[in-house]
């Protein structure tokens, strides 16, 4: 029998209250130049700048921004008239093309003003400034060369083009393409076979509103059988469909022009030109590294379209180049405009390179030119040759240069702004011929600037057309876009060098230094010379953010001869061609008596090495007693010469001091297997040796040293992989094992196949794997491993241990043996304690058997068990009990208004736990359980009681509780019952009903009690 008392609670009330270095460059280009010292100058340097600098071509595009390309694809130029100028390779692929489907991937550049009333994009269906999809890929090539091998005349080299790739690299709003290929050439004459890597880019220019095309040749082969060699270009001409187009002169040695009009005197040429329109092609020829040689005539296929190129090599009517030094329409000075070609031609634009002497290994050659394509109507237009100047201080006047063209009219007005002033009229611009427009030169007075913190000036040039008979829409002239140059002061470009006098040391020379020049003026050109020489060679690139710079002086420039004195000349140009400074650097040999320092760092005998090297650092001595002689001595033994010389004999009584002089002795002096000590000395020429010797030490290396990083553990029966650290200067190293089970001794060490073994030979890190089939469980292990290095020294043995594993079970039963909680394993190593007081999971398992049974028997002693394999196992025996599980604290009926004749409560609120009983008792037939009210419900004045207020509603039955028990709940054996889980307001539970006269004398706060009993029969 149980028994449980609650309390009952109320409170009756009648109202309801609420409420986030730069890299050394070596010299490769050769520059004529007189050096001066004045800034203000700028110089047009004479050079051969065929020969581009090494990285002009990129070895690897993908680490340099560039992306393959996997379809064909078309860049766009907005012009400044709201046109598109169109450019890619090829142009008779359809855009969108996968490249893997092509059978030939194109090679040409090509560029097309985009006709808007035409859908897609194409060079079949846009004005085609090159070539259109009708003529093919075979009338025009980037790549031909003329040869000559010292021997026989000059000859032409077409190379053959293999493994074309395409890439394309976004920089801010503009793609470039470019296409890279393996180039063959070989001579028609001699057979001569050399290896190149031709690449060509196409990259839009805003300030010219044209495309730059950037041609690239790199010797990849050791093979230099050309005494010159010209690279060269041939691109077909066509203008809007048009193939016999007309060459002309644009500008004085600028370029060539191909100009198309509906009013050209060639009606043919007229058809393909809309009424009102001019096309203007232009290939323009001032770049950075320009075409040396250029010149319009006359296409010339002698094999049925399979383009041989034999017209570069043609002078007449074909107007190719018959020679190597051949030159050009760069020499024609004849007006802008003059046609260098016949009516009616097919043409063709022809150009090349320099010759080029010793094209070797690694050397880049090639060329830049821009292609700029417009129509242009009534209204003139106006093209500047740069759109960027620069002056200095003791400069009165600036000259600015370009084009013009006028469709309709033989004059336009030239109209100039200076930061933003009114325009002011300059010039009445002439031309001999309706169309042909012309260069013109404007020069602008330095007195009109006005300074500012920037030192920069804008400058705005216009033209208006006021003698044509056309007008606007408004009748006012037709005026040209306008033109935008922007012009920066100089104060000055200066160089100076950290040191300006230095030793020679037989080597290479590092020059540092800094520039000072404003980064909008760079990339600045570093360049130096001997002072007994003409020729400046570029040393070095200062680029934007850039201050300081160094470029390597090459030791064959400054030979230690005797009484060598060598002395330069470096200067700076930057982009504007302004000069700095020449600032002087003298290397020269000084001498002092015979001493030197001695790398005395320990070296370690190596048993596969044939020499030793051994490092002087410096040494020093007078130069007249130079040359120094090396001498050593092993272990005590006799002293013995090196038959190598340090320093150079100079007519100077001066000090010389040299740096990292080196010399080699036998291994066989220093044998494997001893340490061994080595004393250095020197003498001069004269046998007089130095005061003192130095002493380096050769060492063994210590056996290799092994540490496991496995530690003890279980035997699971998987796969070990054994890791840990080897130290040892002799790789490569062998590994052994070997295991050892249930400490049995016939185990014998086995090999780690290389095959299965990972090692860092830097950090020593290695591991290899057992496989769980050596270490199946139900066995206890021992591993063992030593490794050995090259020369077979063997570490330490170090092992770990896998311990065998039992599953030892904690077993729960009752009275009857059955089990009432699923079984504790425990996984412990043989022979392992179990403390059972100890461990979390047994006693939380017994806490909770506890709230329903009795414990009746457990394991002795309880809190030291040894694991063994023949009786793994323990038992906890309990009886079973009829209890409460959880009772309430109360039942709160809360606060309610006595607002009508009755006040009835269905769902008193439970404090505390629910009501739940529990019958685990072996033999159980049921349990009853009855309450009756111990406390009559009482007002807090002590006074007043309500009789007949608490029921129990089971079913459709009520029950008045009073001071007598009454079974309310009958059930059959069951271990666990939640009763108040079952109470509804509408259902089960208790309940409390009164009568509004029963409290209307008495308001106020009722409590009372009610006694819970449980019977062991149902």
């Amino acid at each position: 029998m149980r028994k449980k008392i609650i309390s009952i609670l109320i409170l009756v009330t009648l109202f309801l209250l609420g409420s986030n270095t730069i890299s050394v460059i070596k010299a490769n280009e050769t520059v004529s130049m007189k050096p001066r010292n004045s800034i203000s100058e700028k110089k047009s340097l004479i050079q051969n700048k065929s020969i581009l600098p090494n990285d002009t071509y990129i070895d690897d595009p993908i680490s340099t921004g560039w992306s393959p390309m996997n379809t064909i694809e078309v860049g766009k130029l907005v012009m400044p008239d709201g046109g598109e100028l169109a450019y890619q390779f090829g142009g008779w692929y359809d855009v969108g093309t996968p490249i893997d489907d092509l059978e030939e991937l194109p090679i040409m550049p090509n560029i097309y003003l985009v006709n808007k009333d035409l859908p897609g994009v194409g060079a079949s269906q846009n004005v085609s400034g090159l070539f259109s999809a009708d003529l093919g890929p075979r009338t025009s090539a980037p790549f031909y060369f003329i040869t000559n091998d010292g021997k026989s005349s000059d000859s032409f080299a077409l190379p053959e083009i293999k493994n074309v790739k395409m890439f394309k690299r976004v920089s801010g709003n503009k793609t470039l393409y470019m296409i890279q290929a393996n180039l063959s050439i070989s001579s028609f004459v001699g057979g001569m076979l050399m290896e190149a890597l031709g690449q060509v880019t196409m990259t839009p220019d805003e300030d010219t509103t044209s495309i730059k095309i950037e041609t690239a040749v790199k010797n990849n082969s050791s093979l230099n059988a050309y005494e010159r060699l010209a690279l060269g270009s041939s691109y077909d001409t066509m203008l809007a469909g048009y193939d016999q187009v007309p060459i002309r002169l644009y500008g004085s040695q600028k370029g060539l022009q191909i100009r198309l009009s509906h009013d050209d005197e060639d009606k043919e040429a007229a058809k393909y030109v809309p009424e009102g329109t001019t096309y203007l092609l232009n290939y323009m020829f001032r770049t950075n590294h320009p075409v040396a040689n250029w010149r319009g005539g006359k296409f010339d296929d002698r094999t049925s379209n399979q383009w041989s190129g034999y017209g570069f090599m043609q002078d007449g009517l074909i107007r190719g180049f018959p020679s190597i030094t051949s030159e050009g329409d760069e020499v024609d000075v004849s007006a802008a405009g003059t046609s260098v070609t016949k009516k009616g031609q097919d043409t063709v634009i022809r150009m090349k390179t320099l010759p080029v002497q010793n094209f070797t290994k690694g050397t880049v050659i090639g060329y830049s030119f821009n292609i700029g394509l417009q129509q242009i109507g009534y209204k003139p237009t106006l093209t500047l040759d740069t759109k960027e100047g620069v002056f200095t201080s003791n400069e009165t006047e600036h000259i600015i240069r370009g084009k013009w063209d006028d469709s309709d009219s033989l004059t336009s007005d030239l109209y100039v702004s200076i930061d933003g002033k009114p325009r002011q009229f300059v010039e009445k611009l002439k031309t001999s011929s309706i169309g042909m427009g012309g260069e013109f030169k404007y020069t602008l007075p330095i007195s009109e600037l006005v300074s500012n913190p920037d030192e920069k000036h804008t400058i705005r040039l216009s033209l208006i057309d006021s003698d044509s008979q056309e007008k606007d829409s408004d009748g006012n002239p037709f005026e040209s876009l306008v033109s935008e140059y922007t012009l920066y002061k100089s104060e000055g470009i200066t160089v100076s060098l950290d040191k300006k006098s230095d030793l020679l040391t037989g080597k290479d020379y590092t020059v540092t230094g800094t520039l000072s020049d404003r980064d909008v003026f760079k990339p600045t050109t570093i360049y130096y010379k001997k002072w007994d020489t003409v020729e400046y060679k570029q040393a070095t690139v200062v680029n934007n953010g850039e201050t300081a710079f160094s470029f390597v002086i090459p030791a064959s420039e400054i030979p230690m001869t005797a009484g060598a004195s060598h002395v330069f000349d470096i200067y700076a140009v930057n982009r504007f061609g302004l000069k700095s400074n020449v600032e002087g650097l003298k290397l020269s040999m000084n001498q002092t008596k015979p001493s030197f320092t001695l790398d005395s760092t320990d070296q370690i005998v190596n048993g596969d090495a044939s020499e030793y090297e051994i490092t002087l650092p410096t040494y020093s001595h007078i130069g007249l007693y130079y040359p120094l002689s090396i001498m050593y001595q092993v272990d005590n033994s006799s002293w013995k010469t090196v038959q190598q010389d340090i320093g150079t004999v100079t007519h100077t009584l001066d000090s010389v001091t040299g740096e990292n002089a080196t010399f080699k002795i036998p291994a066989s002096e220093v044998p494997f297997g001893t340490n061994h000590s080595v004393n250095v000395k020197v003498k001069d020429r004269f046998d007089i040796e130095s005061a003192d010797s130095k002493e380096v030490n050769f060492v063994m290396a210590a056996k290799p040293v092994l540490t496991l990083e496995n530690k003890d553990g279980l035997s699971s029966g998987e796969d070990q992989v054994v890791s840990g650290t080897v130290t040892t200067d002799y790789h490569p190293t062998k590994f052994q094992y070997k295991i050892v089970k249930n400490g049995e001794t016939s185990a014998v060490f086995q090999d780690v196949v290389p095959e299965d073994l990972t090692i860092d030979t830097i950090t020593g890190k290695f591991n290899f794997m057992l496989s769980k089939e050596l270490l199946p469980k139900g066995a206890s292990y021992e591993i063992f491993v030593k490794a050995s290095d090259k020369y077979n020294q063997l570490s330490d043995i170090v092992s770990y241990k896998l311990t065998e594993v039992v599953q030892f079970k904690v077993r729960f039963l009752n009275g009857k043996g059955q089990e009432i909680h699923k079984d504790i394993i425990l996984d412990r190593a043989l022979g392992a304690k179990i403390n059972l007081t100890k461990e979390s999971v047994v006693l939380e398992a017994i806490e909770q058997l506890n709230k329903q049974y009795t414990m009746t028997d457990h394991p002795m002693p309880e809190d030291e068990i040894e694991v063994n394999k023949e009786k793994p196992f323990v038992e906890y025996k309990f009886i079973g009990r009829l209890t409460f599980m959880s009772l309430p604290e109360a039942l709160d009926f809360g606060t309610k208004h006595a607002t009508s004749d009755r006040l009835r409560i269905d769902n008193p609120r439970i404090q505390g736990e629910h009501l739940v009983v529990s019958d685990t008792r072996e033999d159980s037939t049921g349990w009853t359980l009855t309450a009756k009210l111990s406390k009559e419900l009482l007002n807090e004045d002590g006074k007043t009681s309500l009789k007949d207020a608490i029921r129990y509603k089971s079913g459709k039955k009520e029950l008045f509780l009073n001071d007598q028990a009454l079974p309310i709940i009958r059930k059959e054996m069951t271990s666990y019952y939640d009763i108040s889980e079952d109470w509804h307001p509408t259902g089960d539970g208790f309940k409390l009903e009164v009568s509004r006269r029963a409290i209307s004398g008495a308001l106020g706060k009722y409590d009372g009690e009610i006694l819970f009993e449980l019977g062991a029969t149902p």
